[in-house]
């Protein structure tokens, strides 16, 4: 169970990341979600109680304890816009890259589990408005 006062948490998806394997190469495919994490960690955004990890491919976690819904929503709005501003380079080819974010929130402690789910249902509803957007959901108070 996550027991501080507040959790928002952000589940950050890559558009379109698999096809980058097949038409740049591993290489590529192994030099943007790198170049992406560092974007990510820009100092003054991410606090330093905050928690960024790879979720694995082109999906990244980030864990805002004591963190409003919209301040996190706030947040993934500017990386969200900073990602499409990006150009990667890899060697010979430069790469646009656009994200999808989810962001949910619970004021109560509840199981870490239950915080993603609401995120991925938020990520799953960006991704059906058309990708490089940012959707909420809050998680209902028992």
């Amino acid at each position: 169970m996550y027991d501080k006062k507040s959790l928002s948490l952000v589940l950050i998806d890559l558009d379109n990341f698999r096809p980058i394997n097949e038409t740049h190469g591993r290489k590529a495919g192994d030099i943007v979600p790198r170049q992406v994490a560092k974007m990510l960690q820009v100092q003054g955004e991410i606090s330093s109680t905050d928690i960024l990890g790879r979720w694995g491919g082109g999906k990244f976690i980030l864990l805002m304890p004591d963190t409003g819904p919209h301040e996190a929503t706030e947040l993934a709005r500017k990386l969200r816009d900073r990602l499409a501003a990006m150009t990667i380079t890899t060697g010979t080819t430069s790469i646009q890259i656009t994200g999808s974010f989810g962001v949910s929130f619970t004021a109560v402690s509840r199981s870490l589990s239950e915080v993603i789910s609401a995120a991925d249902d938020a990520l799953f509803a960006a991704k059906r408005e058309g990708r490089n957007s940012v959707c909420m959901q809050l998680i209902e108070s028992e």
